[in-house]
């Protein structure tokens, strides 16, 4: 099957719900997508690898199974996301390219806004502390943060939860205000003089996260920022490409 570039979750939602496709068929559209288009054909290089493939078609006709007996696991049940182990570039071009119809992106200082507004699309960073950051790589734990990328708002709130969130909030007598006037973002440094401070903050955390992250992967060789950088320099063909601006 081929679904269009424009097509959103909430249309694939409605699909799966009157039984025109399945998990399954969407998951072999997407992959197929990415092999057409990531290291091949437009080369977006925007996913390193993907999960192997029996292995996502099994969990795809897992959910298929349940949705057959009317378990629904939430809002998005089958429907392909893609998910980082950084910034979240590839995670933004991923979806404006048709590789998935949402995905997850991690922010320490604007690495999910600034790819969304690049290639078209909404993207949220969720509030600091809200989301678990488990197994994604760190910049600094002051400011890292999940958050998701999405063709329409309607997708971006599903994938945050943020309606739900909103109606629990309700629900337990809370008044919402909906919707809140955003501020501007170079409203925020109109007043502030001097250099930003959140680089210095940046290398002071980063060394120490990223060892912690590392040893969530006990059979590699690289433990520490020193060992990543010698991995770099022993590897410059792979890992010190030299980036060209395309204009």
């Amino acid at each position: 099957m081929d679904l269009p570039l424009t097509v959103t979750a909430t249309e694939l939602q409605e699909l799966l719900a009157e039984g025109k496709v399945s998990t399954v068929d969407l998951v072999k559209c997407y992959l197929a997508q990415i092999e057409n288009h990531n290291h091949n054909g437009a080369r977006l290089n925007a996913i390193i690898s993907t999960a192997p493939r029996d292995n996502v078609l099994r969990l795809a006709q897992t959910l298929d199974d349940e949705r057959k007996v009317g378990k629904l696991r939430g809002p998005m049940h089958g429907i392909p996301i893609i998910t980082p182990a950084g910034s979240s570039s590839g995670s933004a071009v991923g979806v404006a390219a048709g590789f998935a119809p949402v995905s997850i992106g991690a922010e320490t200082n604007g690495s999910v806004v600034q790819p969304a507004t690049s290639v078209a699309l909404y993207g949220l960073k969720a509030s600091h502390g809200s989301t678990a950051p488990g197994g994604v790589l760190p910049g600094v734990l002051s400011f890292d943060c999940l958050g998701g990328f999405a063709k329409t708002p309607a997708d971006l709130a599903e994938e945050s939860g943020i309606d739900r969130a909103r109606s629990k909030i309700a629900h337990a007598g809370a008044y919402v205000i909906s919707p809140v006037h955003l501020i501007q973002f170079f409203d925020l440094f109109e007043d502030l003089t001097g250099p930003s401070s959140i680089d210095d903050l940046i290398r002071y955390e980063f060394r120490e996260e990223i060892s912690n992250y590392l040893a969530l992967y006990p059979d590699s060789p690289v433990k520490t920022l020193e060992d990543l950088v010698k991995f770099n320099e022993g590897h410059a063909e792979l890992e010190l490409l030299e980036r060209k601006m395309v204009l």
